[in-house]
């Protein structure tokens, strides 16, 4: 329990926050300030090269990407920053747990208190619009930092921090809510939905299942949204009640699908190809993008088939990590938030972002925390 407020300062929690902090900085400003997109990527490239220099190995790694690119484009970010990112909490979480998760909340709780009162779109309407762009950035990105917010705040309530959780969990709904988007209402209701099977026995088991199976059910799902954009044509009718093409998502499937069958084994590298809509020709000048909103076909243009094998053996292993949790509460939540981050996967690309990475390298640790203890805990 939290009974009186207390600031403290250390050289460990100050390096803690200036190597943290460029990955939660809020990114609704790189839409439209240049010298703001610049700072980012530099203190992002600095927190990077202060990871890899205590890595060793990955700072040969970084400065050979440099040397032979002559820049820091676009893709370093996907290909070095967010693995980094994940290594950081690998080397580093298990002996500063704590200062971590509470720098991590912190940034978080900020980022969202500013999103909804200094820089809410209401006084920004020129940059910022709660269903596009907000300060956070794009609204493909809240449903992912909300998510990854409450399952922090699942790691600050087990370490006797009750109120901050409380007020963690609070923000992302809100935040969540205010995003009026589809996916943002449905990360909502799994939520709800979770919690209430928590707290009912005899439905608790949904959430305790090996994530073997999620992911068999995950790749099931995908294979019937592919069928259906292809069969679209069919289920005209639907849009009579719903938007039957998902907020044009079923389009830039097709799109998507069509790129894939010229390059199926390997891809085209990381931003290496445009996915161009009818709609970008007055949206984007025509360039079209390279996010094909949907994970699977993301790491199909990224690297083919041998890159989703690779990204499916990733899931695999890595889910075998929210298996072993001693904590059963911990385990639950760990596993909701797993399942729910294959559900945003239908309709978005989560490796765009940092946060289901960090995701399942806190989880790692965790699983790699609990065996060293022996420890085990069940739920009441």
């Amino acid at each position: 329990m939290e009974h009186s407020l207390k600031v403290k300062f250390s050289r460990k929690g100050v390096f803690l926050y200036l190597i943290l902090a460029p990955f939660f900085l809020p990114r609704g400003f790189l839409e439209y300030i240049d010298s703001y997109k610049t700072f980012v990527n530099l203190w992002l490239l600095i927190s990077c090269i202060v990871i890899s220099f205590m890595l060793l190995y990955y700072s040969v790694f970084l400065i050979e990407t440099v040397r032979s690119q002559g820049t820091i484009i676009s893709g370093y970010q996907k290909l070095i920053v967010t693995p980094l990112f994940g290594l950081f909490f690998v080397v580093f979480l298990q002996e500063y747990k704590k200062e971590i998760v509470n720098a991590i909340s912190n940034f978080l709780i900020m980022l969202f208190v500013l999103n909804l009162t200094i820089f809410n779109p209401v006084f920004w309407p020129d940059y910022f619009s709660f269903s596009m762009v907000s300060f956070i950035g794009h609204i493909q990105l809240v449903s992912q930092i909300s998510l990854f917010g409450c399952y922090i705040a699942v790691l600050k309530n087990r370490e006797k921090t009750k109120y901050s959780a409380v007020f963690l969990v609070v923000l992302s709904l809100i935040t969540l809510f205010l995003s009026k988007a589809s996916l943002g209402y449905i990360v909502i209701f799994m939520l709800i939905i979770s919690f209430l099977c928590y707290k009912t026995k005899f439905l608790r088991s949904i959430f305790m299942q090996k994530t073997q199976i999620y992911i068999l059910a995950y790749s099931i799902l995908n294979v019937i949204m592919f069928w259906y954009s292809n069969n679209l044509k069919h289920f005209l009718w639907l849009n009579k009640y719903i938007d039957y093409s998902f907020s044009g998502r079923t389009f830039i499937w097709q799109e998507a699908i069509e790129l894939i069958k010229q390059q199926p084994w390997f891809g085209y590298g990381a931003y290496g190809v445009n996915i161009v809509m009818f709609w970008h020709e007055w949206l984007n000048a025509g360039l079209g993008m390279n996010y094909a909103h949907n994970e699977i076909l993301q790491r199909l243009l990224d690297g083919g088939i041998i890159l989703l094998i690779c990204f499916i053996l990733f899931l695999w292993f890595y889910g075998k990590n929210v298996n072993n949790l001693k904590d059963d509460k911990v385990k639950y939540f760990s596993n909701s938030c797993y399942m729910i981050f294959l559900l945003i996967m239908v309709s978005e690309s989560v490796t765009e972002y940092y946060y289901f990475i960090a995701f399942l390298s806190i989880v790692c640790c965790l699983s790699n925390d609990d065996e060293s203890k022996g420890r085990i805990i069940k739920i009441r």
